[in-house]
């Protein structure tokens, strides 16, 4: 089952989600394999370093909630307002599927 919860919820268990310490993307950086989204810096300390930049957009894990998604309930059962970036669906497993027999 999908649900809808905040981008900050998400990036907060995110193992790919970080901070580099520089202006890149307010500090939404992403170290995913697959990140489709970089920034090139180059400083005193660093040297052509390619930072991931973190969106709800570009995420590989996660698909950005659209509208519609807004007016499912089963989705949107915390029933948040539809924001553009602010949201995203994950994939959550009901207690029954995930038994160990």
């Amino acid at each position: 089952m999908k649900k809808i919860i905040q981008f900050d919820e998400f990036t907060s268990q995110c193992p790919y989600f970080y901070d580099s310490g520089y202006s890149v993307n307010n500090g939404y950086n992403c170290a995913h394999p697959k990140c489709e989204e970089s920034e090139k810096v180059d400083s005193t300390y660093i040297k052509n370093c390619e930072i991931g930049r973190c969106h709800t957009f570009t995420c590989p894990l996660v698909i950005e909630a659209d509208e519609e998604d807004f007016e499912d309930k089963t989705k949107n059962s915390e029933e948040y307002e539809y924001e553009e970036c602010g949201f995203v669906l994950v994939e959550i497993r009901d207690m029954d599927e995930s038994k160990v027999e």
